[in-house]
């Protein structure tokens, strides 16, 4: 069994401090040689020269390549996660999922290489693959989870997974050069107002309509 397993949740107080420190050296240096370069062009050779770590000690680790990427993926999505659901000066529902959204878009605009990795993920039948992304819905759910409580303890259950498809669908968007960090973030407000204004905004429209049918009255 190697680091990996650990890495995505096994076992972790057996792991000795020196080693833990080591492969997150070495998961450092994928996700910054993965944003520079992209992931296809990631070289065994860099990351050692980064991370200051041999490559037979990077195997002890992590015993294939594509494992080693999917722990650096793990580590960066916490990353995101702590971003995105970490204190903020809103206090509402709206204000908090829109906060949400917009900070996604900015942690995906600051490493597309990484985005794009966990985009490419999403059709990988490698069990390796798939176990970090339950880990990593799992620990997103649980955060947003919390972060949405602080406003609304009792929110509608479903806004954690729709906020979780509007925040893939900003990846996307980014990663595919569709939409920039600030066409994200109004696409974000304008979602989440959609969502949990609903009835304001049918209001609203009815009374412009109303508004602007309806003559006042003649004198007689």
């Amino acid at each position: 069994m190697g680091f990996y397993s650990y890495h995505i949740g096994v076992a972790t107080d057996k792991i000795p401090a020196s080693a833990s420190r080591r492969a997150d050296a070495v998961l450092d240096a994928v996700i910054a040689a993965v944003s520079e370069t992209g992931e296809p062009d990631v070289q065994m050779s860099d990351v050692c020269a980064r991370s200051g770590v041999a490559l037979k000690t990077i195997y002890r680790y992590f015993t294939t390549k594509e494992q080693l990427l999917a722990a650096a993926l793990k580590r960066w999505h916490s990353e995101v996660v702590r971003q995105t659901t970490g204190p903020v000066a809103e206090r509402s529902l709206e204000g908090l999922a829109t906060a949400f959204l917009a900070s996604s878009a900015q942690a995906f605009a600051a490493n597309l290489g990484m985005t794009r990795l966990m985009i490419r993920t999403l059709t990988s039948s490698s069990r390796y693959t798939t176990d970090t992304l339950q880990s990593i819905e799992n620990e997103a759910t649980e955060e947003l989870t919390r972060y949405l409580a602080c406003a609304d303890p009792e929110f509608p259950g479903t806004l954690v997974w729709i906020l979780h498809s509007w925040k893939l669908t900003i990846a996307i968007s980014l990663a595919r050069q569709h939409t920039d960090v600030d066409g994200a973030t109004v696409m974000a407000k304008d979602s989440v107002a959609m969502l949990l204004r609903p009835a304001a905004t049918i209001g609203q429209k009815l009374v412009r309509t109303r508004n602007a049918t309806t003559r006042p009255p003649t004198a007689s």
